[in-house]
């Protein structure tokens, strides 16, 4: 292949740069940055960079970032040892122009178009809305597990709650929610996927007699049975004309209990035990000795009738299962569609699928000009993990025009999984302009290099599919790879462990050995050479260059989570510290386990037997027999405190109840005890960051958290990064990583115990759907179902298994640098697995029959002839790749004590720290200063006795919704309703609907709906001001306004007093407070650092714009409760007018930035205070609406205030 030369390669057309692991692919992508940039005096955001997550693109912003930081300073003068830039220096002919591109494209750094895939795909939607028909108003669903959950539901309860029972028994193996689901993997995002074949629908009548058959052949076989067991078990005993090779006696009485334990089910079974033939007339009469007669018994030939018909049921059950398999999935994929349409919602997958599609529609070529002029030139990085949907994408906009790179490495290729299709990375680079190769690795040492070169280019068809090229790579010239001494002597750098054979105990011959004891032998071993390095190291016996090797410079790289825990175990049992890097989900841990049993004991504190078990979970540390230890007063103790975490989350939500929990119970002290205890914690505050994050943003109440901890629990999704596991401490620790979060990292020494774990341990099984690419039809992406040509599908999609399985090894043996140990032998399961396929290949006229080959040399060979296939790789690798016998022996503990260690001080420190600078907000500042009982939630009040009393007094309509519950929840409930409310939407359905889905999302019955709907209707139709009686809510549209405005301001050095002062002298303002006095007092206590909150909603009028925040304050059982005056009280008492005052100031700002004519007098209509229980649609605006508008003077002195340029 040719070799990829940056100045030659043209800025025009489709090109595909091939780019092995540690060859610099993000330095060429940030290198034709520099040249598009200079040569095309594009900007820093006409240059678009597509990668596949938010990491890779932070790194892709910061590399790209500094190699133009890098150029400016060679272009000033500065030294570098980069050639690309000195060239680069070297081709301008206007240094001062080239200079002033730099400084522009650093200067507009923030506009670099950097996008992960789906954050580009959404912005072009959005740019390109009217051309591609798409809608502002969708919401993204995150994960459609839930959605997908309910679908499938949804068609069994269609096809299986009308089935018979016998149907139900049969197809439950294969049909349930969770099967399904993984059953249907990705095919609900691919539309390319073909499903064969077409079973036809089985007719029903011809099931329904043959189970009426069956069932009564099973009920004679149950009352024969019942009258002639003894009499059976005699026969089968005793006649003389029996084979005893086939009737053993031994085996007689198993058979019968077996035929109990059938025949005295309930109903009929289908599910038959292994030996029901043994009864039956036909093998009988195949069983007896020449010259015999067969014994002869009326149950013989009801069971030899009754196996015949359950044959005939099981072939139509088999008929019908494959017919919805393929319903299942066309189901799935229209009703998921339809769905989410109905709600609004669109997933990561509609976001490629739609925009795939208005490139492909009438005005696809528009769109393609629209965004090809935005971004002239396109790099997508890490392309081998491309599906057809997206290389459709970017083919449609650069495939005339334009310049668009495609660089990645096919051999990377190792997230099918997720979606990724190595098939259409092939196709790319048959079609593609040019494609070159990156050929120098930066990363490993020359050995090392070489010893990977030979492993993978020696093979024929090293990855099993000729268009995955296996292209040998160099070190550059000048070697600045620093090696790994150890005594000052340069071992070799590519370790070869070999498993050998063990005695089979039965006889003299040898076997494989089994998983469970391999895995045994290699952890010892492993563990026992990381300690052997580290004590090297520590000794500074072991060095990289002039430093000693370390514990953080060691990874152990494996396949699973599971083998990543037992990883962990066993270098803990040892004394290494280390850290697990993983995709597996922190719901799977134990941890969130212990997390449910705590969060239902403190959900419900007096139920006996959840308080006990929160009690024996690690993180309370009782143990079983503690609790009958316990006497009745430390009983009712323990039921006391978790009433009062119980109380604290209601009042102070889950953050606040889980760090007193934490603290008062010591939990972190004995969590981090534990020999595990770094990780348990870790996992711990994992689950509360998330729990915390999903009461905030979805305004969970305390049933709504659990209900999401419980769904997360049963149903773990790993891929969602923000679930995945996290490093636990980033101390000197050994590293371990699965392969697949390895991939893109570096380690200088590399262990690599488990890649010989093969794949599915053979075929596929024959009940599962058989997925591959088909090499006849265009490698088009077929799911087999059952055809005809099942058996040659299973060979190519095993072909496709083998081939991710070597991608999978080359990625964990290009991680290192230095130093990699890898283990190989007679292992059980090994045979269809990479090494296997590299190290023992024998040459087929197909990778197919290759693979098979080999797979059957591999399970006979001996030990000699493994080593001798493994001393002629050694050979060809120019002994870089040294093979030895894996080490025996068990490991000892890790001891690094110093002899004479020199005694540690503390440095002392006489700087200042500012115990003011923080994050403030009105909730803070009320709770600093004698407000604790007026936190900015709606607290519990009750009508004064006056008010009770008052003559005359008219119950509205809506008089139930006094009776609502009170308190920070309710509060919550109807901050959730009317910000997820349309206020504009006439269908009085709609509204039903949303108050029924948030009573009970909330916990509450769903009886307060009348009182609820009627308390939305006043809040939406009553005019806000006595003046303009079109000023209603229900003429504000969703474009005008803004739920939840979150806002951070800076505050410098400014004093609460001194806020307090400008409120009080502000002047008379037009529905103030009286006397314009914020009740509680506020001392000399300076604030630094920002003002933040949240506003409920802020709306747009006839050019003004409006504060408006709920109020559920329960002030009285009548809406005279709700006056002017007594609403003007409840804003002093409770310091509303500070907070109002803290929103207009951010509002003011905002609107300041954003609008270029702004003033306030003619912008701001003022903050409205609606209190939500007292508002009266009949009554107008004189009820439960507090309105005021703060003087302009007023503002503008606290905002200069805040900003500190006013004296205080």
């Amino acid at each position: 292949m040719k070799h990829f030369d940056i100045w030659a390669t043209p800025l025009d057309g489709i090109r595909l740069i091939d780019a092995s692991a540690g060859t610099g692919k993000t330095y060429t992508i940030a290198a034709l940055v520099l040249r598009l940039l200079l040569e095309k005096r594009l900007r820093i955001s006409e240059i678009l960079v597509v990668t596949y997550t938010e990491a890779a693109t932070e790194d892709l912003k910061a590399r790209i970032r500094e190699k133009i930081r890098d150029a400016q300073r060679v272009f000033q003068g500065g030294e570098t040892d980069e050639a690309f830039l000195r060239d680069l220096s070297g081709r301008q002919e206007d240094m001062d122009a080239g200079l002033e591109v730099l400084a522009e494209a650093l200067r507009d750094y923030d506009e670099a178009s950097i996008f992960t895939i789906h954050g580009f795909c959404q912005r072009m939607l959005m740019d390109n809305a009217l051309e591609a028909c798409t809608f502002f108003d969708s919401e993204l669903l995150s994960d459609t597990r839930g959605l997908l959950e309910e679908i499938a539901g949804d068609f069994f309860r269609e096809h299986f709650y009308q089935a018979g029972i016998l149907f139900v028994e049969y197809g439950r193996k294969f049909f349930n929610t969770a099967t399904v689901l993984k059953y249907i993997g990705q095919s609900h995002s691919r539309p390319d996927l073909e499903i064969i074949p077409a079973f036809a629908e089985v007719d029903p009548h011809e099931i329904t007699l043959a189970e009426q058959e069956f069932s009564q052949l099973f009920s004679a076989a149950v009352e024969s049975w019942h009258q002639a067991r003894d009499h059976i078990y005699s026969i089968l005993m005793n006649d003389p004309g029996l084979s005893l090779s086939k009737y053993k006696k031994s085996n007689i009485e198993p058979w019968l209990a077996a035929m109990d334990g059938m025949l005295t089910m309930p109903t009929p079974t289908v599910d038959f035990f292994d030996k029901f033939e043994k009864f039956t007339t036909g093998h009988i009469e195949a069983s007896v000795k020449k010259g015999h007669v067969p014994p002869v018994h009326p149950f013989f030939d009801v069971c030899e009738n009754l196996g015949q018909a359950r044959s005939r049921l099981l072939d139509l059950y088999d008929k019908r299962v494959k017919h919805l398999r393929r319903k299942v999935i066309e189901f799935i994929r229209r009703e998921l569609l339809v769905r989410k349409r109905q709600e609004s919602l669109y997933s990561f997958d509609d976001l490629l699928s739609e925009l795939s599609r208005a490139l492909a529609g009438p005005s696809g070529k528009s769109i393609a000009d629209n965004i090809r002029k935005k971004f002239p030139a396109a790099m997508i990085d890490e392309f081998q993990d491309t599906d057809p949907v997206q290389y459709e994408i970017f083919r449609n906009i650069y495939g005339a025009e334009g310049l668009l790179y495609l660089i990645g490495d096919p051999k990377q290729a190792i997230y099918s999984f997720r979606g990724a299709d190595i098939f259409t990375y092939m196709e790319a680079s048959q079609k593609a302009g040019s494609r070159a190769t990156l050929v120098t690795n930066w990363r490993s040492v020359p050995e090392l290099i070489t010893a990977v070169n030979t492993i993978f280019t020696r093979p024929q068809t090293p990855f099993a599919f000729s268009a995955i090229i296996a292209s040998a790579v160099r070190p550059p010239v000048e070697v600045r790879q620093a090696k790994l001494l150890i005594d000052g002597r340069d071992e070799s750098p590519f370790q070869l462990w070999i498993v050998r054979r063990e005695q089979d105990p039965e006889n003299k011959s040898t076997k494989l050995i089994a998983k469970e004891r391999a895995r045994k032998r290699i952890l010892n071993a492993v563990v026992h050479e990381i300690i052997r390095l580290l004590t090297l190291g520590h000794e500074q016996r072991a060095m990289i260059g002039n430093t000693p090797l370390k514990a953080s410079d060691i990874a152990v790289l494996v396949r699973t989570n599971s083998e990543a825990c037992l990883t962990q175990q066993a270098l803990a049992g040892c004394g290494v510290v280390s850290v697990l890097h993983s995709n597996a989900s922190v719901f799977l841990s134990p941890e969130a386990g212990e997390m449910q049993r705590l969060l239902l004991a403190v959900a419900d504190p007096g139920n006996e037997r959840k308080l006990k078990s929160a009690l024996v979970t690690d993180a309370l540390g009782l143990k079983g027999a503690d609790l009958d230890e316990i006497d009745e007063n430390r009983w009712l103790d323990r039921i006391a405190s978790f009433r009062g975490y119980h109380d604290q989350w209601l009042r102070n939500g889950f953050i606040g109840m889980f760090r007193a929990f934490m603290a008062k119970e010591s939990v972190r002290s004995r969590l981090i005890a534990c020999k595990d205890g770094e990780r348990r914690l870790t996992n711990m505050l994992h689950l509360a960051e998330i729990l915390h994050k999903q009461e905030t943003e979805r305004h969970l109440g305390m049933a709504g958290l659990l209900k999401f901890l419980n769904e997360k629990i049963n149903s773990p999704q790993a891929d969602e990064e923000e679930y995945q596991l996290r490093l636990e401490s980033d101390r000197d620790c050994v590293r371990i990583v699965t392969i697949h979060k390895a991939k893109g990292l570096e380690y200088p020494v590399v262990f690599c115990p488990f890649s010989w774990g093969g794949v599915r341990s053979g075929k596929p099984g024959t009940d599962k759907p058989v997925v591959f690419h088909d090499p006849q039809n265009s490698n088009a992406l077929i799911m087999d179902i059952g055809s005809e040509n099942i058996e040659q599908h299973k060979e190519l999609a095993l072909l496709e298994e083998i081939s991710e399985d070597i991608r999978l090894l080359y990625v964990a043996l290009t991680r290192a640098s230095c130093r990699c140990y890898m283990v190989w032998g007679a292992l059980s399961g090994g045979e269809y697995s990479a090494p296997a396929y590299l190290f023992h290949q024998v040459k087929a006229a197909t990778p197919s029959r290759m693979m098979e080959d080999t797979a059957n040399r591999f399970k006979s060979l001996a030990d000699e002839e493994l080593i001798a296939d493994i001393a002629a790789l050694e050979q060809a690798s120019g002994n870089t790749v040294v093979s030895t016998r894996l080490p025996s022996g068990k490991p000892g503990q890790l001891s690094l004590i110093q002899p004479h260690e020199t005694r540690l001080e503390f440095k002392a420190f006489d700087g200042v720290i500012s115990r003011n600078f923080r994050i403030a907000s009105f909730s803070s500042l009320v709770q600093e200063h004698g407000g604790a009982d007026i936190l900015d939630y709606d607290s519990i009040h009750k009508a004064s006795r006056d008010s009770e009393t008052t003559p005359g007094a008219v119950a509205p309509e809506s008089a139930a919704i006094f009776s609502f519950p009170q308190g920070a929840g309710p509060g919550t409930f109807m901050h959730d309703l009317l910000e997820h409310y349309d206020f504009t939407c006439e269908d009085r359905q709609v509204l039903r609907k949303l108050v029924r889905d948030k009573l009970q999302l909330h916990g509450y019955a769903v009886s307060w709906e009348e009182a609820i709907v009627a308390m939305v209707d006043n809040v939406i139709m009553t005019p806000l001001l006595a003046d303009d009686p079109e000023c209603r809510l229900s003429q504000v549209s969703g474009p005008a306004r803004l739920n939840e405005m979150e806002f951070y301001f800076p505050q410098v050095s400014v004093s609460a007093g001194a806020i307090k002062a400008i409120i009080n002298r502000g002047g008379k303002r037009s529905s103030g407070v009286e006397d314009n006095q914020v009740s509680h007092g506020f001392g000399a206590k300076t604030l630094e650092g920002f003002m933040k909150g949240f506003v409920d909603l802020v709306f747009q009028r006839n050019g003004r714009f409006y504060i408006v925040d709920w109020k559920s304050n329960h002030l009285g059982n009548r809406v005279e409760d709700y006056s002017q005056d007594r609403l003007r009280k409840i804003i002093r008492d409770r310091s509303y007018d500070l907070q109002y005052h803290i929103y207009t100031v951010a509002l003011h700002r905002y609107l300041g930035s954003r609008l270029a004519d702004y003033e306030y007098l003619k912008h701001f209509g003022g903050v409205f205070y609606i209190f939500l229980r007292g508002v009266d649609k009949s009554r107008g605006p004189g009820f439960g609406i507090f309105h005021d508008r703060p003087e302009q003077e007023l503002v503008l002195e606290l905002s200069n205030i805040f900003a500190g340029h006013c004296r205080q």
